[in-house]
């Protein structure tokens, strides 16, 4: 059934096939339920396919005298695709619809002719989505001719800020923002006006939360600690409960690197930074890494394995390291080379880049 949702998400004009981000979440799942009327005969069963909380979910009813019911559990509000087509059905637009569901709505469903003809009652979330999606054809109609800020703002943004009551604030706020990693540190400001029109109880939310501290981090990130700054000053515990500060390291090329013994790709890179220390490390290169471990046994035992041989230190808080927050970091591995003086000097250099880096600095 999972091929099946996506062949029916892929038939779905681009209007109605943004699915929400899961930026952020409701924090209680509640029931929602569906009644509706078709008027084809042939119609003998219908599929309802979403996200709930345990991943992909499709639902089916029977239609019995021209009437199915659905009922289903989602965490926030999404969109789902309800179709007639059955599950080794490839359909076509005309059986398939976008629903909008929404906890706590009982709504009606009434299809026309053809099964994606339909209108909404008891749904005051679908009534808003059909508004949003008509926003949406209206700037694809005219993005063309009419350049403009882009979809995000002329449309999310202005539906949100139009419609401050609106049930579907969240899903339009997910949808302005995307990957908040992508997020430009001039935009933060228009983001966090939107976040600020989300209800009380979501602004509190863990995940809003969590979300506002990326935002931080980022704004850190593109700003305080890009190439040219001084790189702040620190003190952290290493791997025997001895404090180690940046400073000690002065008159030295140090790489700040940041990993974790569960990160995949920092282990995978590892051998690279191993053997730019072996070749550079008798000319005065100094590592510090920096952990998000929150296990001591399993950071101790990753240095050993991939044969870590310079300093390591962490707080083993994962992503509450003190360091995360005063250096911006958003993912692992991330990396700093900082310079005699104690300037940031370069960023993220992996693979071949830190050692080509590195050549350049010691080609004398």
């Amino acid at each position: 059934m999972k091929k099946h949702f996506f062949y029916i998400m892929a038939a779905l004009p681009m209007v109605l096939t943004t699915t929400l981000p899961t930026t952020l979440l409701a924090q209680d799942e509640t029931n929602f339920s569906i009644t509706g009327e078709v008027k084809d005969a042939a119609v003998k069963e219908v599929y309802l396919s979403y996200f709930s909380g345990h991943g992909l979910q499709t639902d089916s009813a029977r239609v019995t005298d021209h009437v199915y019911r659905l009922t289903g559990r989602v965490q926030t509000g999404m969109i789902a695709s309800l179709t007639s087509a059955g599950p080794d059905e490839v359909p076509t637009l005309d059986m398939v619809v976008a629903v909008f569901l929404q906890p706590s709505e009982n709504f009606r469903i009434a299809h026309g002719n053809k099964f994606s003809d339909v209108r909404y009652s008891g749904s005051a979330a679908n009534t808003e989505y059909e508004k949003l999606a008509d926003m949406v054809k209206a700037y694809e109609a005219r993005k063309a001719t009419q350049p403009g800020e882009g979809e995000r703002e002329e449309v999310y943004g202005r539906y949100m800020r139009d419609n401050p009551q609106s049930p579907l604030l969240l899903y339009a706020f997910n949808s302005y923002v995307g990957d908040p990693r992508t997020v430009k540190s001039e935009d933060v400001p228009k983001v966090r006006t939107l976040l600020h029109m989300l209800p009380d109880s979501i602004q509190q939310s863990a995940g809003v939360l969590a979300f506002n501290q990326q935002l931080d981090n980022k704004m850190t990130f593109d700003n305080a600690v890009a190439v040219g700054h001084p790189a702040p000053e620190f003190t952290q515990n290493d791997t025997a409960g001895r404090p180690v500060s940046l400073s000690s390291y002065r008159g030295k090329y140090v790489l700040l690197d940041f990993w974790a013994s569960w990160c995949g790709p920092c282990r995978q890179d590892n051998p690279n930074v191993v053997a730019a220390y072996r070749k550079y490390h008798s000319k005065g290169f100094e590592i510090i890494s920096v952990s998000l471990d929150q296990s001591g046994k399993s950071w101790k035992k990753a240095i050993r394995d991939d044969r870590l041989d310079w300093t390591h230190v962490s707080d083993l808080k994962y992503w509450n390291n003190a360091l995360v927050k005063v250096y911006g970091v958003q993912g692992v591995p991330q990396n700093f080379l900082i310079d005699p003086q104690g300037m940031i000097i370069a960023r993220g250099l992996r693979g071949e880049d830190l050692d080509k880096k590195l050549s350049e600095i010691y080609k004398n």
